[in-house]
């Protein structure tokens, strides 16, 4: 019987993908991109029992000149308290350089009762402004103030942080004051990690003419993989299907089949023993170092049968992720 040929070319493409398994912050040699922010906007509010609050939508999401308003007697024990719930990060990752408190705000009715500015990490309330009747007083006109969040150093303390307005403290009679908010916003100051790079030479592969049944391999040292990064990496290795001619399906377990092959990668000093699939893909190199190598090598194994002839083409597609 006569043996049908194909001829076949695989292209090889990078990816990198940025994967966390310990904080940025503990990683100070990894090469970071320009500092960029993040803005966290109040998205909910709660006035205490003694307290009557109004518009409460106000306050939430950025500037717009409307107010809410919480009003009532604050500072006598126990302290009333108008507390704002904010956004999460959808940043999430990256160092954190500062985070500020901006509040947009003025109050009516205050004359010498003690009042604090707090935010909360998620163990603790901590005072970013005091108002008292010898020292700082509480602005009577719309005012932009901020305040530095030493305390919210951690993702994990932003995605928790709360605000909150609450009474300290009485001088007899007890003031009542209306407090009224526009904006409350957190703004987070970050660097991002940049994301690994990798280089692979060379970027393609002729296997040529290849027959029913047949097996090819270019070598497990043809390939050349290098970690740009400055840090280390795991990179996984994915196919796809061939087209150009009749369509080879690429298969997951690398059983080949009619039109249908597998396809397998190995490394320098190694065996073919990765298969290569469709999606969720295999790691070809573990812990790679920043500035490191690795020569790698494909293995084709062709369909047991051909129900159509002509030249075909597919990608190989390496995906970097940080250790």
């Amino acid at each position: 019987m006569k043996r049908r040929f194909f001829h076949t070319l695989l292209l090889i493409t990078l990816l990198t993908s940025l994967v966390f398994g310990v904080s940025p912050l503990a990683q100070p040699s990894q090469v970071l991109a320009n500092p960029d922010i993040e803005n966290l906007w109040a998205d909910g509010s709660t006035a205490s029992g003694g307290l009557i609050e109004t518009n409460p939508t106000f306050a939430q999401g950025s500037t717009t000149g409307n107010f809410a308003d919480a009003s009532g007697k604050w500072a006598k024990t126990t302290y009333e308290s108008w507390t704002f719930t904010m956004d999460n990060s959808a940043v999430g990752t990256g160092t954190i350089n500062s985070v500020t408190l901006y509040l947009q705000h003025y109050q009516s009715g205050w004359t010498d009762d003690n009042y604090n500015i707090d935010v909360y990490d998620g163990s603790t309330w901590n005072t970013v402004q005091a108002y008292t009747s010898g020292g700082t007083t509480p602005p009577t006109g719309d005012t932009p103030d901020n305040w530095t969040v030493a305390a919210l150093d951690t993702w994990a303390e932003i995605d928790l942080a709360q605000v909150r307005i609450i009474g300290n403290g009485q001088s007899n009679p007890e003031d009542i004051v209306q407090w009224f908010v526009d904006t409350v916003e957190l703004r987070v100051d970050y660097t991002p990690v940049a994301a690994p790079d990798i280089a692979n030479t060379p970027t393609s592969y002729g296997f040529g003419q290849i027959a029913e049944s047949s097996t090819t391999a270019t070598g497990l040292t043809h390939f050349t993989v290098t970690n740009n990064s400055a840090f280390s990496i795991n990179i996984a290795i994915t196919g796809t299907s061939m087209t150009g001619g009749t369509t080879w399906t690429l298969n997951d377990t690398a059983t080949p089949g009619s039109d249908t092959y597998g396809l397998k990668a190995g490394l320098e000093g190694g065996s073919y023993n990765i298969i290569v699939k469709n999606s969720a893909g295999n790691t070809l190199v573990a812990g790679l170092a920043s500035s490191g190598t690795q020569r790698w090598g494909l293995q084709l194994l062709a369909p047991t049968a051909f129900t159509g002839g002509g030249a075909n083409s597919g990608t190989i597609t390496l995906t970097a992720t940080q250790v």
